[in-house]
């Protein structure tokens, strides 16, 4: 099974990324939301990171 997600930068002020699904290959529905949820609710943790990796 293997996933790949891609966070783009929507605007170039600030951060305000899209999660969205680039390829799945074995992930079922039900794996794909709760994966999503997962990523929804660690939304700052990810913003933080993201933050601190790009403007170091």
């Amino acid at each position: 099974m293997s996933m790949s997600l891609r966070a783009a930068q929507q605007r170039s002020s600030g951060f305000n990324p899209r999660i969205r699904l680039a390829w799945n290959k074995g992930f079922k529905i039900a794996q794909l939301r709760h994966i999503l949820s997962i990523l929804e609710e660690q939304q700052d943790a990810i913003e933080e990171a993201w933050k601190n990796h790009f403007q170091g």
